[in-house]
């Protein structure tokens, strides 16, 4: 009989195929598997030369949290490409990393409109008042996503001070459906 510790590792081998695709599929079947087996696996895949493998791997490891994984996951945010980066920030963001402060400041001064939006959601997961702090900054982006990606995170945190600044973001916005999403978030619809 196969146990999961036995599937964990016969898709861990899946990881060192030459098809992408397949590694993708592994990295992702990985992800999911509730076996802590699974943890070698994907932290070896964080080393791939592929980036969107690491990112997967990444992923994978913060939605499982993977505390034991910090360190490497963090050593991503060096990574030259955007999608690693902010794959790292998200995990570093579900797992309750220390230093995702630290992250989001810098992600929010990256020029890659992906890793300042993974900055906006990582900002999401800190306190009400640094979340404020950090979102605030979204709402100024020359990116009408990143825009409403901001406007949708003030607005899921409900308080005065963000009612207010949408408000106040509502006066310079000049994009129809940016300020159709602030009104609609004010008024509650």
């Amino acid at each position: 009989m196969v146990n999961a510790t036995d599937v964990a590792q016969l898709i861990g081998y899946a990881i060192a195929d030459e098809d992408i695709d397949v590694q993708i599929a592994a990295v992702r079947t990985l992800g999911q598997m509730s076996t802590k087996e699974a943890n070698a696996p994907l932290s070896a895949a964080l080393d791939s030369p592929f980036p969107p493998i690491r990112a997967e791997a990444a992923l994978a490891l913060g939605r499982r949290v993977a505390s034991d994984a910090i360190p490497r996951i963090r050593a991503l945010l060096q990574d030259e490409e955007p999608v690693v980066i902010a794959a790292a920030l998200d995990a570093l963001a579900w797992l309750g990393d220390s230093e995702v402060t630290a992250a989001v400041e810098r992600a929010l001064s990256h020029s890659d409109d992906e890793v300042f939006q993974a900055g906006l959601r990582a900002a999401r997961t800190l306190s009400v008042r640094d979340a404020e702090r950090f979102l605030c900054r979204g709402l100024d982006h020359s990116a009408w996503n990143v825009r409403m990606l901001a406007i949708k995170l003030l607005l899921d945190l409900d308080t005065e001070h963000t009612r207010t600044l949408l408000t106040e973001a509502l006066c310079s916005e000049n994009d129809s459906m940016v300020r159709h999403a602030i009104e609609s978030g004010l008024l509650g619809e």
